[in-house]
């Protein structure tokens, strides 16, 4: 577990995962994987109770879109491609 997080907070505390406690918060997501980008995330952590354990979910809007490719874009070059095209 990433030291900093809300996980490792909620994890520390036997008593507020036994209780079900939850948090939510907005991190970096270099505190979770190895990479360049400071990109933010949404870090919600609940406590699992008697488990002893925490669930943590980790979501970003941003992550993972700057490789997407416009599909009415995608589309039309996909015409352009099969359409015909002579030379005289």
């Amino acid at each position: 577990m990433a030291d900093g997080t809300g996980a490792a907070f909620l994890a520390s505390n036997a008593g507020r995962v036994l209780a079900g406690d939850t948090l939510d918060d907005e991190i970096t997501v270099r505190f979770w994987v190895e990479v360049t980008s400071r990109a933010k995330a949404r870090e919600q952590v609940v406590g699992l109770g008697r488990y002893g354990t925490t669930l943590t979910i980790l979501s970003s809007g941003a992550i993972g879109q700057e490789h997407l490719v416009d599909e009415d874009d995608e589309e039309a070059a996909l015409f352009k491609s099969w359409k015909p095209q002579f030379k005289w």
